[in-house]
């Protein structure tokens, strides 16, 4: 069994090394290049594989949701009776905890840009202006516009590499 845990955390760190190296030798390039078509070339190689990473990150919270069924991740990170709403209002858990919400709540959930990730809302459906929101973990958007940041940088060093030799 531990032999078995080894090997997945070997394929998985292969899965984060490979993208990350890809990555970080352009970037590394681009800022210790010393002639201007190599730090366009580096630079533009950094822009394209930094923008995928953002719409990586964007992509794990969209799919995050549809694991296994809709609103999987607003269950698992909210629980049976999301914090906000009277636990008293609601039957008592008779499954699992995070198998679904109580009939009497009801719910919708969507991908958002700022904050980056899953929006969940939920009200009690005798009484739909009770309603809250949550959002997904601060990191994804810090994470998410940290890359483009580095993206948009990228580009304008490309466009304008006047750097020369020496």
């Amino acid at each position: 069994m531990e032999i078995m845990m080894a090997m997945y955390f070997l394929a998985l760190l292969f899965a984060f090394v490979v993208p990350f190296a890809m990555w970080a030798v352009p970037t590394y390039f681009s800022f210790h290049a010393r002639q201007r078509s190599t730090i366009r070339v580096s630079a533009t190689m950094s822009a394209i594989f930094t923008s995928i990473g953002a719409l990586g990150v964007l992509a794990w919270t969209a799919v995050d949701d549809f694991n296994d069924y809709p609103g999987y991740t607003c269950t698992l990170r909210d629980g049976y009776v999301p914090d906000g709403l009277p636990d008293d209002w609601f039957p008592p858990v008779t499954s699992s905890p995070t198998d679904s919400f109580p009939p009497t709540i009801g719910w919708s959930s969507g991908l958002e840009i700022f904050p980056v990730g899953m929006r969940c809302s939920y009200w009690v459906t005798d009484n739909p202006e009770f309603m809250i929101t949550t959002h997904s973990h601060w990191l994804y958007t810090l994470v998410f516009y940290g890359l483009i940041g580095i993206a948009v940088l990228q580009i304008i060093r490309a466009v304008r590499a006047n750097r020369t030799a020496g």
